[in-house]
């Protein structure tokens, strides 16, 4: 890097929003968020520096399709030392027929795994506002390798309104996660906002939690994106249903009674973009995402 110890500003640019940053010695600090009303990110979630001068982001984001509504996701991006994009992938949820299932960040829902070249991230799922509200969110967990491919996606909660605050990679790669937690169901004339933690292990399986046994798990992975002839749905869920939209909201297909690993065939699908939705009664889950069919 150059002129350490002087202050001065850079600037990322992802697409039509820039975050500028101001470096401050061995630090940067960001100071402002740049849009338009076709993209927004912005940095509130995570930002680490690597010893070879690179550096990596999280940041929630904001998508309008053209077909409109609103898309918040979230972002992970690896940048050089110029803050040059190097990588970058969005992650969460897509909208629904139901409505977008926002995914919001909290301050701190991104850490590296010591000693490896992998990485944590994540959001609240289904966040809604108000902040106290009477809906089920989930704590997501993402784990990543340095290319930023998914290696597993795991979701907790479903039981309560949560809110994720910390993810913090452990000595012996598994994640600690923190946030608040609002029991509508068992206090619901109540606004009282009680802590939560769940560590996981390296594989996202629940090593210890100060919650009770009705807190849910589901894994859930969905490619490739893009895809071609097939679809794979990778998910411990044992009863769900898939439906697949086009962009118009058009029902293209619905499959029932789906458990566990699914392989759905979109040969007869035209090229473009559609949405998945998966949805659980059982765990009263629902989830999209926007596929790319080549």
């Amino acid at each position: 890097m150059t002129n350490r110890g002087i202050p001065f500003n850079l600037t990322y640019q992802n697409s039509n929003t820039s975050i500028r940053f101001l470096r401050l010695n061995s630090d940067l600090i960001p100071i402002e968020t740049f849009s338009t009303e076709v993209d927004y990110l912005h940095l509130n979630a995570g930002f680490e520096s690597n010893l070879d001068g690179t550096y990596w982001i999280n940041a929630n984001s904001l998508f309008y399709p053209p077909g409109g509504g609103v898309n918040r996701n979230f972002t992970v991006a690896k940048l050089d030392e110029n803050l040059a994009e190097l990588n970058s992938i969005i992650l969460g949820g897509d909208v629904s027929q139901e409505g977008d299932t926002v995914d919001q960040t909290g301050m701190q829902c991104f850490d590296l795994i010591p000693d490896t070249d992998m990485l944590y991230a994540g959001s609240t799922y289904n966040f809604f506002a108000p902040f106290i509200g009477g809906l089920p969110t989930w704590v997501q967990l993402y784990k990543l390798d340095d290319q930023l491919n998914v290696i597993w996606r795991k979701l907790y909660g479903g039981n309560a309104s949560y809110y994720l605050f910390q993810i913090s990679a452990t000595a012996n790669g598994g994640a600690f996660m923190t946030g608040s937690k609002y029991d509508y169901l068992q206090y619901p004339d109540s606004q009282d906002v009680d802590g939560f933690s769940i560590l996981v292990d390296e594989n996202g399986f629940i090593s210890s939690l100060d919650e009770s046994s009705t807190l849910k798990t589901v894994e859930l992975l969905i490619g490739p994106n893009p895809c071609s002839n097939s679809l794979i749905i990778n998910t411990d869920l044992k009863t769900y249903d898939v439906q697949i939209y086009d962009l118009n909201g058009k029902v293209l297909s619905s499959k029932s009674d789906l458990n566990g690993k699914s392989t759905l065939d979109m040969s007869s699908y035209p090229s473009g973009v559609c949405i998945i939705h998966v949805t659980s009664k059982d765990m009263g889950f629902s989830y999209a995402e926007r596929v790319l069919k080549e």
